[in-house]
């Protein structure tokens, strides 16, 4: 060996010699540990221990079950804010872990006398196993839970696993059981000060599994089989301080979405073989409630199920479907709400006699009118309430929609509302149903002297696949086999303007092939960005549009009538073809294999 090769032996050892001492310092039992470790916890008191453990030390440990542990009536949330965070790895072994969460509420801000107590400022709540997820990995674990809680707070999460998550978080291969119910707070709305704030919210997210999710999320082979509860105050809608004044409530997560979710990145929410099957029953002023989210925004969702009931209930605005309350931004694709057997419960429910096969996965929504609100909003779907800049593929529900009265009430077999989004692929069966009319039409005659009508029930929509279709949007290969509607595939098609300012060398052919000049778009004036046009996008028209379905009103009832495409405002849903049914049933199971 030459004396230069010598020399750099000698070097390198050196060097290895200098970083392990480096390594064995800094593994000093007294200080942080920078490398991965392990612990093993076998009873109640370890599990509850992780508590010391959360923050920046638990991002280096994997937590491992070595046994099923219940922690009993008296847990307490561990954790409750990102410094309090749970950061490593926690592997269940496929054991089950069983908790009872029953905080006590905050006291009144008023003694029952009438006379100023101490003042409690708002705080954050969190409710769940965990308090905070960060950067954290969950997996391989059952989840038992009972939580009573109350949302006395300006905000509240609760969830199953975790109240709040956050960051690159990863649930693999998860189930949670159990109820979860949260009663209406006491919190005054008063600021810190004890001032009187007009406009004070209280916000709850609650999911069966997550209350609130953000970030670089994954979410593989998960399953929730939650109650869900958020009573009604027993008072009029007037905005009382004991029920939450925004909801976002879910059979999996509460609210979904990426980190900076306006920004024009292209990361999305990873969510698969999710299955939800509990049953939610929520009360807020404005609530986006969902068989598996509440809200999903930049969010992708596939081969996922919901088989429970939504029963949601607002005063402005409500969005309900099957999987999504709302999806902005996404897509849904494979997934199914309602039974497996689409195509033979479709046929048995159709030539039956009412209710003797009707659908077991319900989706209903209630819109209270006060003079609270101005204004009031339902959109319901069997998939989605709201389906928003996103689509659906390749899914299908089975179920009962059913719509209290309001003001501007769409619902569909897919989807409440399409707006700027397509449905291709799909199919939906089941009922449309009016808890306060016996259908969704506009009530036939002269409706000028239809006070109870004028006054619960301004306008509605109802259809086969969407209540609504607007904007860019389109329709392709969908069939619909529903009860109870007003068109068998849209109940309203709108056109939508949107202004559009084009930059230097961007022409309208690139930005929107095959519209024409007139017809689509007018210029309205050079600006120092470019040119400004206003576009008008109609909703297209696809392939295989059918419709087999009952349109109940004092014109159409008990006849059945197929659609090839619905035309808003149009005086008859379609025309009479005695041969549909078949054709439905083709492209049913074509649809749903």
């Amino acid at each position: 060996m030459s004396k230069s090769k010598k020399i750099l032996l000698i070097l390198m050892t050196l060097t290895i010699a200098v970083s392990l001492t480096a390594v064995l310092q800094a593994c000093d039992p007294e200080e942080p540990p920078p490398q991965p470790y392990s612990v093993t916890i076998n009873n109640a008191e370890e599990f509850k221990s992780i508590a010391d453990k959360l923050g920046a030390n638990s991002a280096y440990c994997t937590f491992t079950l070595n046994s099923d542990i219940n922690l009993g009536s008296d847990f307490t949330t561990l954790g409750g804010s990102v410094d309090s965070s749970f950061r490593g790895v926690l592997d269940g072994g496929g054991h089950t872990v069983t908790y009872t969460l029953k905080p006590e509420p905050a006291p009144s801000r008023l003694s029952a006398d009438g006379e100023e107590e101490e003042y409690l400022p708002a705080e954050t709540r969190y409710w769940g196993l965990f308090g905070y997820l960060y950067n954290a990995t969950v997996k391989n674990l059952e989840i038992k839970i009972e939580i009573e809680a109350t949302t006395d707070s300006e905000v509240t999460y609760t969830g199953g696993l975790a109240a709040f998550a956050y960051g690159s978080v990863k649930l693999e291969n998860i189930s949670v059981s159990g109820d979860i119910t949260l009663y209406g707070g006491n919190l005054a709305p008063y600021n810190a000060a004890g001032e009187t704030v007009s406009g004070y919210k209280l916000t709850s997210y609650v999911g069966g599994m997550l209350g609130y999710a953000e970030g670089d999320l994954l979410m593989q082979g998960v399953s929730t089989d939650v109650g869900i509860t958020l009573p009604s105050p027993n008072i009029a809608f007037v905005g009382e301080r004991n029920w939450s004044d925004d909801v976002y409530a879910g059979g999996v997560a509460g609210l979904i979405r990426t980190e900076n979710n306006t920004s024009e990145g292209k990361s999305f929410v990873a969510v698969s073989g999710v299955t939800s099957e509990g049953d939610l029953e929520v009360y807020g002023s404005s609530v986006k409630a969902g068989g598996i989210f509440g809200l999903a925004q930049r969010t992708n969702i596939t081969s996922s199920s919901f088989s429970g009931s939504v029963d949601a209930h607002a005063n402005t605005k409500l969005y309900a479907g099957g999987v999504a309350g709302a999806l902005d931004i996404g897509k849904i694709s494979e997934s199914k709400v309602g039974t497996k057997d689409l195509a033979e419960d479709v046929e048995k429910e159709l030539s039956s006699e009412e209710g003797e096969h009707a659908p077991s996965t319900s989706i209903a929504a209630n819109i209270a009118l006060s003079d609270y609100a101005k204004y009031f909003l339902g959109s319901v779907g069997g998939i989605v309430g709201l389906l928003s800049n996103a689509s659906v593929e390749g899914s299908s529900a089975y179920v009962a929609l059913e719509i209290g009265s309001g003001l501007n009430n769409y619902s569909g077999g897919i989807a409440g509302q399409v707006y700027f989004s397509d449905v291709t692929n799909c199919a939906a069966g089941g009922s449309h149903k009016n808890s306060k009319y016996t259908n969704f039409t506009r009530p036939v005659g002269n409706t000028e002297t239809n006070e109870d009508f004028n006054a619960h029930l301004e306008y509605a929509a109802s259809g086969g696949i969407a209540g609504r279709i607007y904007g860019r949007s389109k329709f392709d290969k969908v069939v619909s086999a529903m009860k109870g509607v007003y068109q068998g595939i849209a109940g309203e098609i709108v056109d939508g303007v949107e202004t559009v300012i084009l930059e230097n060398g961007e022409s309208m052919a690139d930005r929107f092939p095959g519209y024409t000049e007139g017809d689509d778009y007018t210029k309205i004036e050079d600006t120092e960005d470019g040119i400004k046009y206003s576009v008008t996008h109609k909703p297209t028209e696809g392939e295989a549009y059918y419709s087999y379905s009952v349109v109940e009103s004092e014109d159409f009832r008990e006849d059945n009538y197929y659609d090839y495409y619905a035309v808003s405002g149009s005086e008859h849903p379609g025309t009479k073809a005695e041969d549909i049914l078949n054709k439905i049933k083709a492209l049913f199971n074509q649809t749903i294999e």
